[in-house]
């Protein structure tokens, strides 16, 4: 995992509110 990817994951994990919309990120880049 790039540091990219792992600043996104932390920024999800501490905004929970936005979750979904990390999901998507995630499974769009995958």
């Amino acid at each position: 995992m790039n540091m990219f990817s792992f600043e996104i994951s932390e920024t999800c994990l501490r905004n929970l509110t936005v979750l979904d919309a990390c999901s998507l990120f995630f499974m769009e880049r995958t």
